[in-house]
This record gives structure tokens, sequence and C-alpha cells, in this order.
């Protein structure tokens, strides 16, 4: 069985030759990365979901214990990997985290609540970051504090990959002609155009991802930073600036390789995508 891809925030892996969109259609999860937190036969469900183009991230099921200030991880290991989790989904580095008990699910969330950031995790999970559950009664944590879950309609990994399948793509995918002849097309880390497709990291993937909302106006540093960083800090406001954004930008047209110039600089104004009208 494949092991579970590692997350890399700063490599970015081209490749060349496809159309634009067939590589998404071929593997419906391409782009995507999916964190799983099963326990038992994670490596099974880690490679169904990588045979359909994800990549992966493992967490085990964090054990929690009464402590002096309510409940904590009974290893340091746990906290560790708690802690490690938490700001993983915070961060939107992923799109999707898969459950397949209820403990696994109360783990998390009173993970979160020990580190004070219960509230944006319900936020991320509520939003940008999709939770799948195994069966109802591993869902019910997380109705029970508003939170919809998807559910297989059998608690099996096959099912489960299947949902995954129908129901994230077109949650991450979006589709801009840039001219007659191109079409840019983004699913979660990954975009193509023309002959040329490249996965991003996260941040330069969401700043693309922003500027192809309106392809063509013109998005500010500021509101850039608002709409990419807000709600992804998770050390407390280091980094972000409009260096940050002008340095992730850069990064981006780096990655765009031979389309680099679909990101243009508008003189104190902020970016915006070269498409034609």
């Amino acid at each position: 069985m494949a092991p579970a891809e590692t997350l890399d925030h700063h490599t970015v892996i081209a490749a060349r030759g496809a159309e634009p969109g067939t590589v998404f259609d071929a593997r419906p999860l391409t782009g995507s990365v999916i964190a799983i937190t099963a326990d038992r036969r994670r490596e099974e469900l880690a490679a169904l979901l990588q045979e359909r183009g994800a990549r992966t991230v493992e967490t085990p099921t964090v054990r929690l214990a009464p402590g002096d200030e309510g409940v904590v991880a009974r290893r340091a290991g746990d906290r560790a990997a708690a802690s490690r989790f938490v700001e993983t989904v915070l961060r939107r580095d992923v799109h999707a985290v898969t459950f397949t008990t209820a403990p696994g699910v109360t783990g998390l969330l009173e993970a979160a609540a020990v580190s004070g950031s219960l509230d944006q995790l319900l936020a991320a999970l509520r939003g940008d970051v999709m939770p799948v559950c195994l069966g109802p009664a591993c869902a019910r944590p997380l109705e029970a504090v508003g939170v919809p879950a998807l559910s297989p309609d059998k608690p099996r990994f096959s099912a489960l990959a299947d949902v995954l399948c129908e129901q994230l793509p077109p949650r991450i995918r979006r589709e801009v002609r840039v001219d007659a002849a191109r079409t840019l097309v983004m699913q979660g880390f990954s975009a193509a155009i023309g002959d040329y497709s490249v996965t991003l990291p996260p941040l330069p993937a969401a700043v693309l991802a922003e500027l192809a909302r309106r392809p063509g106006w013109v998005v500010s540093r500021a509101e850039l930073l608002r709409r990419v960083w807000d709600g992804r800090d998770v050390r407390g406001g280091a980094g972000r600036d409009e260096h940050a954004v002008e340095a992730t930008v850069a990064r981006l047209r780096t990655a765009l390789g031979p389309a680099s110039g679909l990101v243009k600089t508008v003189t104190k104004r902020g970016y915006r995508l070269a498409v034609e009208p």
C-alpha cells in the first residue's frame, strides 16, 4: 500500500504535456490535501485517496484525559500531534478531514478548546475545510456544535472515498478563460494552463484563487491580506503585512513558470489576472 504523503509547503512540482483540466478529470481528487484521522487501517484509506489523486496527511486519533485544565492529551507526543493537527486545519493546509470514530472528532475539538482556538477551528470546518465522517455516530459530535458533516451511506472506506470524489472537487475547482486559446483550471493547490500544470504551496494557491474570483479586476494588497491571511494566522500576527503579500505573489509567479505573466502588478493598486475581456 502506498504510504501517506507528507505535505511540503515550499516545494513546487511541475509537469507538462496534459491538456488543461484532464489531469483533474482523470483523478478527481488531484490538487486536494486530505487529513486522515483513522487509527486502524489508515494506510488503506490513504491508498484509496491517493489513487484518486489526493495528497494525504496522517494524524492519529488524539487520546485525551482529565487534567488540571479540563482535558489534556495523555502523552507529550499526543499533545504535539494535536497542536500540529489544529494548526494544519486553521491554516487551511488541508481541504478535507476524514474521521472514522466519534472519539477522533471529540479529541480534535477538545484539543482546540485547550489551545484557545476552538472558535477558529469550527469556522474552518464550517467553511473551507470539509469534514467527512465514516457514519452518523461519528458525525454527532460535529453536529452538536453546528458543523455539518458528510457521511457515506455505508460505513466503508471505499464509500467514504466516493463521497469525497463527488463532493470535494466542485468546492475547490474554478475555471477562468484567459484568452481564446487558453483556460486556467484550478483545483485545490493545483493549477493548469496550456500544457503546463503545477502544484502550488497553500498560500500562493489561495492568492491565485482570490484573483480568479473576479478575473481582470484589481485586488489590493490590503484586500488580499484580509481575504487570504485572516483566519489562517496561528502565530499571533507574525508575517501578516503587505510585504508577505508581495513575497507570496513572487512565489506564485515563479511557480507558474511560462504562465507567470498571468499575474499582473497594477502600480500603487494591487494585482490582477491578465485575462482578455
